[in-house]
């Protein structure tokens, strides 16, 4: 295995969270204990989206340039994978653990995406992320998103091409879920908040 470090560089620089979460996004924030966090609301604010074009360029850099495996190597390809899988999950922690007042819990659902889409691989990435979203839009809340996009992307990886980086993927969904469960904290949505009703 051999590591190019200015590929990896870039890579962590684009997974990592570009800034603390700063007093104005944290007015966003809209916790499903308060109020269901609806689909909309989360497609209003562009850094939703920056965190999905930012986690699929880093991730495919990740998986793509930073590191060279030699298949004749025994082992390699899986000792890759350990260093990428290490380097992802360091970096989903930083972008849902937040701290201001306190920590806070963040779900990153497009962040996953991005993901999701380039681990899983583009056919079942895609359709988990496309599962993941319909759930949202019928169920009319964006917390089911995460637990059905990693559901679908198990089922499709094992319909389709069960493979160690589709593991690590479903795996990664997870994280937040598991995190919440431990820490007894309602995951938080960035989401624009509903304008105020006018009489």
């Amino acid at each position: 295995m051999q590591i190019k470090w200015t590929w990896l560089a870039f890579a962590v620089a684009l997974l990592l969270p570009p800034v603390p979460l700063s007093a104005s996004l944290r007015n966003f924030l809209k916790s499903r204990r308060n109020a269901s966090a609806s689909v909309r609301s989360l497609l209003a604010i562009w850094q939703n989206w920056a965190d999905l074009i930012r986690a699929a360029l880093g991730t495919y850099l990740l998986t793509e340039l930073a590191v060279e495996v030699d298949r004749g190597v025994k082992g390699a390809a899986t000792e890759a994978l350990m260093l990428q899988a290490a380097v992802l999950g360091v970096v989903l922690l930083c972008q849902t653990v937040r701290f201001g007042r306190g920590a806070r819990l963040v779900a990153p659902v497009f962040y996953l995406c991005g993901y999701t889409v380039v681990l899983g691989g583009y056919v079942a990435g895609g359709f988990a992320v496309f599962v993941g979203w319909l759930f949202a839009v019928g169920g009319r809340n964006a917390a089911y998103q995460l637990p059905i996009m990693g559901v679908a992307l198990g089922t499709a990886g094992y319909l389709l091409d069960f493979n160690l980086r589709l593991v690590l993927a479903c795996g990664l969904i997870f994280v937040p879920l598991f995190l919440s469960f431990m820490a007894r904290q309602q995951l938080a949505f960035v989401a624009r908040e509903p304008a105020p009703l006018t009489a």
